[in-house]
């Protein structure tokens, strides 16, 4: 029978000393107090534990009395210091722990204590939801998706938007354009029919009953504003009166001391062409058509056509459209174009002569 081995003690004074030198021997064996093992707890690698052949789990006898007497343990001067040599030197023989010390076994729970790794700290304020109160993965609700309808309803007001928005940039580009091109227009027009003398204009228009935009477009075809303009026949004059037709209106007026060079001053040569346009307008009921043809081509031609029912239905007013082809024709046509622009224009707010009373254009 195996004898229990004798649990020893080392002296209080060398305790530290002898917890150093089994840390040197064995690194499994720094923290904890040795102690013989029973024959019960463990065995010997080889042979009997008392036996002479056989490495003790304990020091020797010769190193434990060195060391009561009170020798250092590790020093190598030391009495105890060939002893314990040799006993380590025989344990590692024996294929002993190196440090010579036969520990307890440990038991399943203390190793799995040993090798468990330290529970991970939980962060402070985080408190995981109870298992209970987990949903399972079928038990989650599905996200949400739109529905097919509402999707393809989207795409179409999308695009419906889209076409909208293009086709109203289409619009503003197209009215810019428009806008442009209205505005070029007017400003060839303002160019092409200016406004000049209107003072006069309007002064002998008003005195003689008249509507200052005809006699502007009379002074247009006549002249175009030029009071030195001066025909091939004789004409002369913003308005172009022929020197026997200036005599004549200056006896009408009782004008003292006539001369035909009067006709180059544009007061007075717009004087005597707006009293020959009034006595032209009372002549032929304030037709415009009439009254322009007269003053080109003379009173008798127009009264001429008047009696030709083949050019006038009435006798009355002439129509462009049954005039001959001629320069009375092309120049009566300018006349009632110039007439309605600077109505447009410039004299927007004027009456006619037939709307004060009077029979003018």
């Amino acid at each position: 029978a195996e004898q229990p081995a004798e649990e020893v003690e080392p002296p209080a004074g060398n305790a530290a000393s002898l917890s150093g030198n089994m840390a040197s021997g064995s690194g499994n064996t720094a923290s904890r107090s040795w102690k013989a093992p029973s024959s019960a707890a463990a065995k010997p690698l080889s042979g009997d534990a008392n036996s002479p052949g056989s490495p003790s789990a304990a020091p020797p006898a010769a190193w434990r009395k060195a060391v009561s007497a009170g020798g250092a343990v590790n020093h190598p001067d030391s009495a105890s210091a060939a002893p314990l040599a040799a006993w380590q030197k025989e344990v590692s023989a024996a294929g002993m722990p190196a440090g010579g010390v036969l520990m307890r076994p440990l038991s399943a729970s203390a190793e799995k204590r040993e090798t468990a790794p330290a529970p991970r700290a939980e962060a402070p304020g985080i408190m995981d939801r109870p298992q209970a109160a987990r949903r399972k993965p079928s038990e989650r609700k599905a996200a949400w998706r739109i529905p097919a309808w509402l999707l393809r309803g989207l795409i179409i007001a999308s695009f419906l938007l889209l076409v909208g928005i293009t086709a109203l940039s289409l619009m503003n580009a197209f009215l810019t354009r428009q806008a442009q091109k209205h505005r070029a227009e007017e400003r060839a027009i303002l160019a092409n029919y200016p406004l000049e003398y209107r003072e006069l204009i309007e002064q002998y228009a008003a005195e003689y009953n008249l509507n200052p935009a005809f006699v502007t477009a009379i002074i247009r075809n006549e002249s175009s504003f030029q009071p030195h303009a001066e025909s091939s026949v004789g004409a002369r004059g913003l308005m172009q009166l022929m020197p026997d037709t200036a005599e004549w209106i200056a006896r009408k007026l009782k004008v003292n001391g006539y001369a035909f060079d009067r006709m180059w001053d544009p007061e007075s040569n717009v004087r005597f062409g707006c009293w020959y346009l009034k006595y032209l307008t009372s002549l032929f009921q304030g037709d415009p058509i009439c009254v322009a043809c007269a003053y080109h081509a003379g009173q008798g031609t127009v009264i001429s056509w008047l009696s030709d029912p083949l050019i006038s239905e009435d006798g009355i007013v002439l129509s462009l459209n049954r005039l001959t082809d001629g320069p009375t024709k092309t120049y009566a046509g300018r006349v009632i174009k110039a007439y309605g622009i600077y109505q447009a224009l410039y004299f927007g707010g004027a009456g006619t002569g037939a709307e004060s009373g009077a029979a003018a254009p």
